[in-house]
């Protein structure tokens, strides 16, 4: 018996020794800014609030470690206000696989700085940052997670400016911060956050592959300025799904550019004041990307196709104001039909109805297009008819850039803002050839020609007569700055000096050949009044009129810049009326073929 009682003894003693060891606290507490913090697998706990920061290492505590938890239990680190030619950080994190949680972070330069691998920050409250409040920078910030954190008044909430992997923030909330989620990189995942009232772009992924962008709300992300930015804003993104997104009453709701062989689906833009929805479609800068209608802007079905064939598209009414950059957008589509359907209402930003990139036998057909500031948006395409459909309070009607074999006809034009078809040259060398207008009616201007650079187009042609038009126009209507009448061709150039330029002209005139050409130095377009007012030009003359040839009422001439010119043949026929002159006239049009001169 007393050895059966001194061993229950023995064994009671023993657990009471066991039971005090597993009750020792392991753990470092911290009660100041106390520099690094060092011990490889090492477990530091906040016991207070602490201010300021370490002198030594300029932030509150640096992490140097591997291994190592940092848990605040709730209490706060509070720095000292700095500006932004300070840096003065909260906690710096060195150290790979370390995770800091549970911390209250204030008025540093930067929150929680990453320079490592395998960060996990979560669960934290981070605000009144002058620069990022999350920040991963510099060669390492692999495989890091920002989960769960509250994140107010700061210039980035979430920032990765080197373009690391593996990046994970999901589930935070982020409010009044100039840039929200700002990262760069591969295999990003973007989920489940809410970021409301910001001033630049809610989220922004750029220049990285195979990433998520899903089930985000935001609300109320406004620009800076009307440049490109967003609630959501992708750029040369690949492989990205985005879906079940809410971007609503900001400026831009979801802005793409250049995003890749990209999945977008059951996203809403609703209420957003610039635009609800851009595809960057303009140039099909998204190739590849797959868009349905499950994406919705202000109620409206977004309707994208890439790499399309025998499409019939018809009876859609699309009203509804500024949801997209084109309300259709078709690239690199082949036999495409877009028909009985309407179009209005995209207007503030160049945008437009229907947009066409690189789009080969199409036909766009009994349309209307009302209050757009393009119509029809063509780029890039061949041989596509755009045929009796009604454009009324558009800038442009119908804007061509770089095409070839377009024919516009039997459309109905009434009061666009600028004019009914633009031949637009984006880029030098960019062409519009084998362009046909003919058979339109309708008011307001008829043809605007503009350049930037030194492009070419040619073989336009209205009513069966033919203009080519060679680069110096860059700023306004033909209309308001170039008259082209029978006899007369007469330029504005104190208006728009860009016009003063040589050319080699052909002109229709009123008789037989030889022709009289005359030079007027103002802007006339009565031919009375340029060969009153005027004096001959010839080789000979100042200005000269030099390479002159004469046949079948047309006369070509060189010209070395521009007023007013005419043309009198030796003998005058008699002309029927005042109709077939019209019908020539091509509403104040005229006939005259104008190449830009190269010189030498």
């Amino acid at each position: 018996m007393r050895f059966v009682t001194g061993t229950i003894w023995l064994a009671v003693i023993s657990l009471f020794l066991l039971s005090s060891s597993a009750a020792i606290d392991l753990r470092t507490h911290l009660s100041t800014c106390a520099g690094d913090l060092s011990t490889p697998g090492g477990s530091y706990v906040l016991d207070q609030n602490v201010s300021g920061y370490n002198l030594d290492t300029g932030s509150c505590f640096r992490v140097t470690a591997d291994n190592i938890i940092l848990d605040c239990g709730g209490y706060a680190l509070n720095g000292i206000k700095v500006n932004e030619s300070s840096q003065i950080d909260g906690i710096d994190v060195s150290g790979n696989n370390v995770t800091v949680t549970g911390c209250e972070v204030a008025n540093y330069s930067y929150g929680i700085n990453v320079e490592a691998d395998l960060a996990t920050i979560k669960n934290n409250t981070i605000h009144d940052i002058v620069e990022g409040a999350v920040n991963i920078e510099w060669v390492d910030g692999d495989n890091a997670t920002i989960f769960n954190n509250t994140i107010y008044s700061a210039y980035y909430a979430v920032y990765d400016p080197q373009g690391h992997d593996f990046l994970n923030a999901s589930f935070n909330s982020i409010r009044d911060a100039v840039h929200g989620i700002n990262v760069i990189g591969n295999n990003t995942v973007i989920s489940f956050n809410s970021v409301s009232d910001g001033i630049e772009e809610g989220i922004s992924w750029s220049r990285g592959w195979n990433g998520t962008v899903s089930n985000n709300t935001l609300y109320n992300c406004t620009l800076l300025s009307t440049s490109y930015g967003g609630a959501i804003q992708l750029y040369q993104t690949h492989n990205a799904i985005v879906s079940g997104n809410n971007a609503s009453f900001g400026q831009m709701g979801i802005d793409l550019l250049n995003t890749f062989n990209s999945v977008l689906r059951n996203n809403v833009a609703n209420n957003n004041s610039l635009m609800q929805f851009s595809t960057g479609s303009w140039h099909d800068d998204n190739s590849y990307a797959d868009i349905d209608t499950s994406n919705t802007a202000n109620g409206e079905p977004i309707y994208y196709w890439y790499n399309a064939s025998n499409l019939v598209i018809e009876g859609l009414s699309l009203t509804s104001a500024n949801t997209s950059d084109c309300k259709i957008f078709c690239g690199e589509c082949r036999n495409v039909t877009i028909r009985n359907s309407v179009f209005s209402n995209n207007m503030g930003g160049g945008y437009a109805g229907v947009c066409l990139a690189s789009a080969n036998d199409s036909l766009v057909y009994n349309n209307t297009f009302e209050g757009n500031d393009n119509g029809v948006f063509f780029t890039g395409g061949a041989n596509t008819l755009i045929s009796s459909n009604r454009f009324s309070s558009n800038g442009y009607g119908i804007s061509i850039e770089i095409g070839s074999n377009t024919t516009v006809s039997a459309n109905n034009f009434t009061s666009q803002t600028t004019a009914a078809v633009e031949i637009y040259s984006s880029e030098p060398d960019y062409t519009v050839t084998g362009t046909r207008l003919q058979d339109n009616y309708g008011s307001g201007n008829a043809v605007w020609f503009a350049s930037d650079g030194d492009p070419e187009w040619w073989g336009v042609v209205k009513d069966g007569i033919e203009l080519a038009y060679y680069g110096v126009s860059s700023t306004g209507p033909v209309e308001s700055n170039i008259y082209l009448g029978i006899g007369v061709i007469a330029v504005n150039s104190s208006a728009n000096p860009a016009l003063n330029t040589s050319a080699t002209v052909t002109l229709s005139f009123s008789g037989a050949c030889p022709a009289t050409l005359y030079y007027y130095g103002d802007y006339a377009t009565d031919l009375g009044t340029i060969m009153a007012g005027g004096h001959l030009c010839n080789e000979t003359s100042t200005p000269s009129c030099t390479s002159i040839s004469c046949s079948s009422n047309t006369v070509t001439f060189t010209v070395e810049h521009f007023d007013s010119y005419g043309a009198e043949g030796t003998v005058v026929p008699e002309f029927p009326g005042l109709t077939a002159l019209a019908a020539i006239a091509l509403a104040g049009a005229g006939y005259a073929l104008v190449g830009k001169r190269k010189r030498a």
